[in-house]
């Protein structure tokens, strides 16, 4: 606990040495239709920008281009949180995953989000996760993120018992961070990559090893995604003394974080100090939050539970998933434009 104290009191403080500013997000996103027109205009209704204001180092005019543009970029890090269940324990009669579950789920989360990545060619180049299992520095450094499907043994698919249906008190699965298959594990007393790498100061490996990689795949950006998305019935909370509908909430955030070693030479190019505090540099940083109301039902004696799940939960979580997703990039990519 006490560790954990001192991780979120460093982010205070690494907060506290630079203003932040912060655009849009001034409404909760309600499964509103959108089209391409009305996209960017719905984007910044409810997606929250923002950045870090260095006015003395003329941050804004460091990325423009020629040598400052952004226009290749990689998602390095995409972790989810999917039904956390803190001790292992069923809180409520609820749908569950096992690790195997939730893993599968997070690799379709992240596929979605790299189909939605697609909209950013021709203007903006990216490369997927196998460039960065590949590559010679991404390999040898750091651990892999536990295979969770191959330690199930029972092939590839989402089996029968990957998805449960509990009353309270049963026992499910401890792990609850998931990455995809081949990504690197670097999160941090549970603070996932994203929210490390953005707001507080990596270890000096970490910072030299995500700009090497970005170098050895020509990378001028790095991208970190994270999403978290939680499912209750119906329940009285005595603390609060109220009840909370039943529902998902669903959190997406993600963050174009430009290397070290990119940021100190455009410094350098521009004439300003060596002496730099942060390690990584978030670009722009994106976040959204939403409750999704539901019916959650359980399975039938007859059903599949997995069949059931679909239809009562992660139906609607993946489609307000893919919508917001698809406004998140929208506002990537124009920002990321005004760099080239």
């Amino acid at each position: 606990m006490k560790k954990i104290q001192l991780f979120l009191f460093i982010l205070f403080l690494t907060a506290c040495s630079s203003h932040e500013v912060k655009m849009g997000g001034s409404q909760a996103y309600q499964n509103e239709e959108f089209s391409d027109e009305s996209k960017l205009e719905m984007a910044e209704k409810v997606i929250k920008t923002s950045y870090r204001d260095y006015p003395k180092d003329n941050y804004k005019k460091l990325f423009i281009a020629p040598e400052g543009s952004l226009k290749k970029i990689g998602v390095m890090f995409f972790e989810t949180v999917i039904q956390g269940t803190p001790g292992g324990l069923s809180t409520q009669m609820n749908y569950y995953l096992t690790a195997k579950g939730k893993q599968i789920y997070t690799e379709k989360l992240y596929q979605e989000w790299m189909t939605k990545l697609a909209s950013l060619r021709p203007e903006i180049d990216f490369v997927d996760l196998e460039a960065f299992a590949n590559d010679k520095q991404f390999k040898p450094y750091t651990s892999d993120f536990v295979d969770h499907i191959a330690v199930a043994g029972k092939g590839e698919e989402l089996g029968v018992d990957d998805v449960q249906y509990l009353v309270k008190g049963k026992s499910t699965t401890m792990s609850r961070m998931m990455m995809p298959r081949k990504m690197k594990d670097i999160s941090v007393l549970s603070a996932p990559a994203s929210t490390f790498l953005v707001d507080s100061k990596p270890s000096d490996f970490h910072k030299y090893w995500l700009s090497d990689v970005a170098e050895s795949l020509g990378l001028d950006a790095i991208i970190a995604v994270y999403v978290e998305t939680e499912w209750n019935v119906e329940s009285y909370d005595a603390i609060e003394k109220k009840t909370k509908p039943e529902g998902a909430k669903l959190t997406l955030q993600s963050a174009v974080l430009v290397p070290y070693k990119r940021y100190k030479a455009l410094r350098k190019l521009n004439n300003l100090s060596e002496e730099i505090n942060q390690l990584t540099i978030p670009y722009r940083a994106y976040s959204t939050e939403t409750f999704i109301p539901l019916r959650i039902t359980g399975p039938t004696e007859k059903q599949d539970p997995r069949e059931a799940f679909v239809n009562s939960v992660w139906f609607s979580i993946s489609k307000t998933y893919a919508s917001l997703s698809d406004l998140m990039i929208a506002l990537m990519k124009r920002d990321l434009k005004e760099t080239l």
